[in-house]
Formats: C-alpha cells, sequence, structure tokens
C-alpha cells in the first residue's frame, strides 16, 4: 500500500549553530505509509588498505574489536570481476642495493642512480647477508636478506647504535606494447617499506610515501617510525604511461625515521592490473522471501578520503558514473548519479576529508528480472595510494511481503558530515502510527563513510514526549562497540552479512548496517506513536552520512489486491470476445478502511460491455447517483463503492480480514488495426481508502496471483484470431424503429465522435440510440503510427403514413405485423389487402 502525499512526514534538520555541516538535508527519497513489507541492503566495500590480509586485502577481525587494522594505510582497489593480476616482480626477487652510509655517486658523471643509463659502480650489493639474497631486505624486520646498517650483528644490530638512514634499490622491469596499451588499466605497486619510500620510474618519481616534501637527500629523514608487520605494507596504482615498451627502470629510497631506528625494511612487487572492463568491482546478494515485490529499489555509491580536506584530484572525471551487473546478466550497464554530492573542509572548516556521495534509482532494472541474485557494482572512483581511504555501495531495498507486518517505511537521503565535537545532527521522523497495543518494532539504518573501530560516535533515537535519547552506539545493540556504532561493518540485525565478496568482517571505513531498536516492554518506541528523532553526533569522530532508513510496525489498513480475467466465450481469445474481470480484496492489515472505493479503466482495445456492473454478486447499474457503481463514460473506468455502508457518494468500512470482489465486463477489439497495435489487452485496478484511525489517505494497485503470490502489475490477455478491417459505414432505420444504435461492440476499443476535431467536446456515447440522420465517426489512437477512423453515415428515414385499406393502420405497421402478411382467406391476396 502507498501513501498519495508526502504532506504528512516531516524532515527537521536540527544543526544548533553548525549549518556547514549539512551539504544537503535528508529528505526522503521513498515513502511507504504502511505496507507488509521491510528494508533490506545490498551492500559491499569496494576500496581497501594496503597489506591487510591477502588477495583482496581486507581483515577478518569481527566487529566491534579489531582495531590494530584499519584503513590508515593507502586505499588500493577491491576488483573480484577481473582476471587475476599478471606479476611482474615478485615479492621476495632479488634487487641491486646500496647500503653504504652515503648516497650512491653518479656514475659515469652526471647519471644519477635513479636513471635507466646509470651504471653500478662496485659500492653497490656488498656487505649483505647474503651478498646476492633476496629480498624482503632490512634487519630485525623479519628480511629475508640483511643489509649492512653500520652496526652489528648485521641482521639484529643494536638498538642504540648510529645507523645509515638511507637505503638505495634497483630493478628493471619490462612492458610490451600491448601490455601499455591495452591488456593492463594500471600498473600496482605493493610495497614493504620502514620507514619512509620514494619510487622512481626511468627517473621520474611516481610515489612517495611517509617522507616529508621537498627534495630529498641522504640526510632526509621518515615523518614517522613504521613498527614491523602489516603497518609496513603500502600500495599504489601507477598509470601505464608512466613505463615504456621495453625495459624500464625502477629506482627506490628507503630513508629512516632517525640514526637509531630499531628496523629497516624493503620488498616491492609489481603487478599488471587486466583490464577485464573493470578497475575494481565487488559482490553482493539478494534473497527476498518468496512472494516479495520490490517497491523501491535504490543504488547509493561514493568513497573518502581523510587525509586531506582540499585534495579532490583523485575525483576523476567519471566519478559520477559506476557499473552495476544484476543477476542473470553477463555484461554489465553504466548508470549516471542523478544526485551527486561533495564533501571537503570546504563545507566543515577543519574537516581532513574530501569525498563524494551518488544516488540512482534502480527500481525499473531490479524489477526487469526476478530481483534476487547476485549484484556486482564496478567502477566506483576512489582515492587510491592516498592514506584513510574507503569507498563502497549499497543497493537500498524496500519491498513488500504477504507474511510479514505491516511496517512504515522510510528511506531518506542526503549529505552531512559529522566532525568532532560539533552539535549533533537531528532527523524528524513522523507520518507512522504505532499500533494501540501489543509490541512495536523500529529497524533504524545508515550507510556511513570512516567509521573507525575504537573511535566514539553516537547514533540515538527518541520518541516525541521521552525525556533523553538512547543511544545505539552501545555493545547492548550487537556488533557495536561502546560509543562506537559506526565500526566499518556491513550488517543486518546484529549478523555481519556474508554472502558478499569480499565478505570482510571489517570493512576498512565503510559502514552498512540495519540495527533492531532495542525496544523491551515498548521502552524506546510505545503504543500510539507518531514522531520520533534520530540522532547524529560525534565526540571525537569524523565521518559522512550518506542514508537512513526506518522500518516501524504500523497501524493502518492494507489490501491484498489480485485481478482475473475469463474468456466469457471459452477457449482461446479471438478478437470480439467478451472477458469478465474480477478484482478480489481483502484487508490485510491492521486497522479497519473508510471511504474504500475501487477505480478501473477500461482497457486499451476493449469497450466496457453495459450493465455488467456487480459487487460480491449484486448487480449494479451503471448510472452515477442511484447505487454504490457507476460506468464513467466521462473517463471510460468503472467506479465501485465497497465496504459496510457504501453508498452513491462516498465508500464504505472494510474491516481487517474482510474480503470479497467486484465484476465487470468487456468485449474485445474485432479491428485488424487495433490488434496490430496491441496484440494483448491488459488492465489493473486501484484501491483508494483511508486509515480509520490515521486518516492517512491509501492506495493499493491490483496484481495477479502466480504461484500462490499475488506479483503486481497487470493482468495480460492475448488476442489471436480472424479480424476485420473497418470501412467507411452506412446505417439506415426500418420501419417502425425510428432510432439507431451505433456498433459500439463492432468497433470495440474505438472512440465515437459527433464532429471533427476529434476533441472530448465532440464525443458521443454510443450507448446512446441515434434519432437523427447525422454522421459520425470511430477514431482509434495509440500514439504515432497506430491509428485508425472509419466514418459512420447514420440515416434516420421517417416510416410513411399510408393506409391503403383505409382500416386506420399504416401500412407500415401492418407490413411489420407477420398476421398482415399472412393470406388467411387463400385468395392470394395478403391480409392487409
Amino acid at each position: 500500500m502507498k501513501k498519495k502525499l508526502y504532506c504528512t512526514l516531516c524532515v527537521l534538520m536540527c544543526i544548533a549553530s553548525a549549518q556547514a555541516q549539512v551539504i544537503r538535508p535528508f529528505t526522503p527519497r521513498y515513502y511507504n505509509s504502511s505496507v507488509r513489507g521491510n528494508i533490506v541492503y545490498v551492500s559491499n566495500s569496494i576500496i581497501s588498505s594496503a597489506g591487510i590480509g591477502s588477495g583482496n586485502p581486507g581483515t577478518g577481525e569481527p566487529p566491534p574489536t579489531g582495531t590494530s587494522k584499519d584503513n590508515s594505510s593507502a586505499g588500493i582497489n577491491i576488483d573480484v570481476d577481473n582476471p587475476a593480476p599478471t606479476t611482474k616482480i615478485a615479492f621476495g626477487t632479488v634487487w641491486n642495493y646500496h647500503a653504504t652510509n652515503a648516497a650512491p655517486a653518479n656514475s659515469p658523471v652526471g647519471v644519477d642512480w635513479k636513471q635507466p643509463g646509470y651504471t653500478m659502480p662496485a659500492t653497490w650489493n656488498v656487505g649483505a647477508s647474503p651478498v646476492g639474497g633476496a629480498g624482503k631486505y632490512g634487519y630485525s624486520s623479519g628480511q629475508a636478506t640483511c643489509l649492512p646498517s653500520g652496526q652489528v650483528p648485521i641482521c639484529t644490530p643494536l638498538a642504540a647504535g648510529s645507523k645509515y638512514t638511507a637505503y638505495y634499490f634497483r630493478k628493471t622491469v619490462s612492458f610490451t606494447a600491448a601490455e601499455l596499451s591495452t591488456t593492463f588499466y594500471a600498473i600496482q605497486l605493493n610495497m614493504m617499506r620502514n620507514d619512509g619510500i620514494v619510487v622512481y620510474i626511468n627517473g621520474t618519481e611516481r610515489y612517495r610515501n611517509n617522507m616529508p616534501a621537498g627534495a630529498v637527500t641522504y640526510a632526509t629523514l621518515a615523518s614517522a617510525a613504521i613498527a614491523p608487520g602489516a603497518a609496513e605494507a603500502v600500495s599504489t596504482n601507477l598509470s601505464p604511461s608512466f613505463f615504456v615498451t621495453g625495459v624500464n627502470t625502477i629506482a627506490v629510497e628507503v630513508h629512516l625515521r632517525s640514526a637509531t631506528s630499531a628496523d629497516m625494511s624493503f620488498d616491492m612487487q609489481v603487478l599488471g592490473l587486466d583490464n577485464g572492463g573493470t578497475q575494481n568491482s565487488s559482490t553482493a546478494d539478494l534473497n527476498l522471501p518468496s512472494c516479495s515485490h520490490v517497491l523501491f529499489a535504490g543504488l547509493y555509491w561514493g568513497a573518502d578520503q581523510g587525509t586531506s580536506g582540499t585534495d579532490s584530484t583523485w575525483q576523476t572525471p567519471g566519478y559520477n558514473t559506476v557499473k552495476l551487473k544484476i543477476p542473470g546478466a553477463a555484461t554489465y550497464q553504466t548508470l549516471t548519479s542523478t544526485q551527486t554530492d561533495k564533501v571537503s573542509a570546504a563545507f566543515s572548516p577543519g574537516l581532513p576529508h574530501t569525498g563524494y556521495l551518488c544516488f540512482k534509482d534502480i527500481t525499473s532494472i531490479v524489477n526487469a528480472t526476478s530481483p534476487n541474485g547476485t549484484y556486482t557494482v564496478a567502477d566506483v572512483i576512489g582515492p587510491i595510494g592516498i592514506n584513510n581511504a574507503c569507498g563502497g555501495w549499497t543497493i537500498v531495498i524496500a519491498y513488500s511481503n504477504p507474511s510479514l507486518l505491516p511496517r512504515n517505511l522510510t528511506v531518506f537521503d542526503g549529505c552531512t558530515i559529522i566532525n568532532q565535537g560539533d552539535p549533533p545532527v537531528d532527523v524528524g521522523i513522523s507520518g507512522f502510527l504505532t499500533p494501540p497495543s501489543g509490541p512495536v518494532s523500529c529497524e533504524l539504518g545508515a550507510v556511513v563513510y570512516d567509521g573507525d573501530r575504537g573511535s566514539s560516535d553516537s547514533f540515538a533515537f527518541k520518541q516525541n514526549g521521552a525525556a533523553s535519547f538512547y543511544n545505539m552506539a552501545t555493545t547492548l545493540v550487537p556488533l557495536n562497540g561502546t560509543q562506537d556504532a559506526w565500526n566499518s561493518k556491513i550488517s543486518y540485525q546484529g549478523t555481519v552479512v556474508t554472502t558478499r565478496n569480499p565478505s570482510f568482517q571489517n570493512t576498512l571505513g565503510y559502514d552498512a548496517s540495519i540495527f533492531d531498536l532495542p525496544n523491551t516492554l515498548n521502552a524506546q518506541l510505545s503504543n500510539n506513536q507518531t514522531a520520533a528523532t534520530v540522532r547524529f553526533s560525534s565526540p571525537s569522530e569524523n565521518y559522512s552520512i550518506h542514508v537512513l532508513t526506518t522500518s516501524i510496525t504500523q497501524y493502518n489498513p492494507t489490501f491484498a489486491f489480485d485481478k482475473t480475467a475469463t474468456d466469457i466465450n471459452g477457449g482461446l481469445l479471438v478478437p470480439g470476445d467478451n472477458l469478465r474481470y474480477q478484482v478480489n480484496y481483502n484487508n490485510v492489515g491492521n486497522d479497519s478502511s473508510t471511504n474504500t472505493i475501487i477505480y478501473d479503466n477500461i482497457p486499451l482495445g476493449t469497450t466496457y460491455v453495459p450493465g455488467s456492473l456487480r459487487i460480491n454478486g449484486v448487480a449494479k447499474t451503471d448510472v452515477a447517483g442511484d447505487d454504490q457503481a457507476e460506468f464513467d463514460f466521462a473517463n471510460n473506468r468503472v467506479v465501485l463503492r465497497i465496504g459496510l455502508g457504501a453508498n452513491a457518494a462516498t465508500g464504505g468500512n472494510i474491516g481487517p480480514g474482510v474480503s470479497g470482489n467486484i465484476q465487470f465486463d468487456v468485449v474485445t477489439a474485432s479491428s485488424c488495426d487495433v490488434l496490430s497495435c496491441l496484440g494483448s489487452v491488459r488492465n489493473e485496478a486501484r484501491v483508494s481508502y483511508n486509515g480509520k484511525r490515521s486518516g492517512a489517505v491509501l492506495y493499493d494497485s491490483s496484481g495477479v496471483t502466480t504461484s500462490g503470490c499475488i506479483i503486481k502489475g497487470p493482468v495480460i490477455n492475448a488476442v489471436s484470431g480472424n479480424c476485420f478491417s473497418p470501412k467507411d459505414t452506412l446505417l439506415v432505420n426500418g420501419c417502425p424503429t425510428l432510432s439507431i444504435t451505433l456498433p459500439w461492440a463492432k468497433y470495440a476499443g474505438y472512440t465515437f465522435y459527433s464532429a471533427m476535431p476529434f476533441i472530448p467536446a465532440n464525443i458521443y456515447n454510443p450507448f446512446t440510440p441515434v434519432t437523427s440522420s447525422h454522421v459520425y465517426w470511430a477514431y482509434f489512437s495509440n500514439g504515432p503510427g497506430c491509428s485508425d477512423t472509419a466514418r459512420i453515415q447514420v440515416i434516420i428515414t421517417p416510416c410513411p403514413d399510408i393506409d391503403d385499406d383505409n382500416d386506420g393502420i399504416p401500412d407500415y405497421v401492418e407490413f411489420d405485423d407477420p398476421v398482415a402478411l399472412q393470406d388467411a382467406n387463400g385468395n392470394g391476396i395478403p391480409n392487409w389487402k
């Protein structure tokens, strides 16, 4: 059941002097006042962090714990739909190294160590253990080859001793022209570095991490100390244009944080990322229960980085597009955002983030086939190579299912920055009515960017009139931590959703979760409530909110509403047959409906059969004002007021569990011109009503029962068989009849006009007898190239008042009397003579 108007839904944004946080206020993208259904997310992250896990890096740490692994390292793409990368240089291979307490000297003169033309002198590849060993290089860091540091022992030098502060490496890698132009969309460098690193490709700097800006010399120190292990890993994707066909030189310098650093390391893997049509991709599954119908499907995607509030250079052209592959599809379709918002310090001073948020309504795409199955989203532009990166996508699904409780469903979206310490952001919710008794259920969900484990935030709820907010950032809500609701998880009702690829339990800065509001004894949301507030805040964390969803048990009527069509003539439906439509209704809600009225437009390619209206088997007239139904000729529809107390003006009440039906007949087109345009007859009804207690103005559309499920949509009947091509027609009355009825059944599907042009003012009711000579037109149109017109000439001839036998009876009357034409006395003269 759907709401006709959004006027009863109030959305308030209370920012308490921090208006700059709200880039776009939360407003309802989808709203359904009452329906047996719910909201679910189909969601996954698509940006991960370097050095965490293997393959597509991620983590199996269940929320809310696991703060040792977060998105603080460089952002990398997740790509499950591309071929495995091509390894050009593996981890653990041999590199040329220089470790001598000085930068390498030029060789030959004027050619420095970073250039392809550099010739390595004898100072290279000296002193390691083993001398020609392979990576990982370093000391006190789990290395395979120990490098000299100026202290002993070589593999585990004294921590306090002064060590060499910079180490240099060179290696070549080759690419074919095809690899650089077609095969690879990016060259990925996965590195282990301790502490800072600078990478040069053919003499040009292409990557720098944990190093200060400006010129780098041997004496330049790293920006921070790195601990051995996972923190050593960083990754970046480079453009193939940085490389040349043939041999390329990779030169690397690694710098310590200080001369007394306790450890050092370097290793590198070089991968060619195959261009299989995507630069990143991830999947998630939808599995709605039987008899479900998708009412709304909204695709939300975006990305964020938390290193700089002014760096948006990573948001390259096309960031507002995305690729989607629906269940069963072999290829992607490219979608463009219809609502794009950006996040940066320009909107919230001091915010160290830039990001973007996008939306596309994909309801029709999801409903084009069975909605259940695997969805793949690809090519979400992200801050690759930038620390503190995150990104992902969520399809918000609102659906109906007759087995579920009536619920009030709302999908809000907007763009709001929660900057640590700022005043809270409140979203006011209204337009619902909780049941007058019994338990009340409320599900709250949100899509959030850069929620970190262990950082304090708040996600709170308060019904109107309550003394205080209930903070869902509590361990009483499964998977949430103390003051930590947004902790990098994709979950539903306290369980991590695993029907994803990859199915990381720690999604490294991306949250898409739906929570059950703890509501024992209706402590947080009680009976007879109509409004509440959801509050986002944070004492110590920065995050962005894209989506808020609410699903609240509702007190309203709602109808199971299905339609059948029966060929009264039997057998296959052929041109000119009569169809009997029956609409079955049943109030499956928990309140009575009032002013309940069914409207049903006469389907294109048919004509209503007069006198066929019935409510629960009882015949009703076609005229308005005398009973509960009429044929509305002006709008070519039937109107039936149903329920207890229904009359000629208003619909009646239908209580929970009360059912019934209505019927009417149509005749299908016989014209080849009409049938060639249509091929089939489609019909769908609508029931309009109010909630008795809520007063909400509601409606439902009919569906078709298939395998025990009512599938929303029209009943469709194919028409096939012999048809005719209408021609201009002459109609003449026969005495004693002085009127003619236009052949509406033969011209079923046509509209009759008494004059040109064919405008509403000239429409003629074909059920009204014609009593004078006139020209009429039967006209059918279903858009350009699909129309037909037939001219109908009507001649009404007065019957001659001749009485040849002077008996006072006009001859035409006697002619019309079979007895007058008989020869009673057998003299060969008709009786009338």
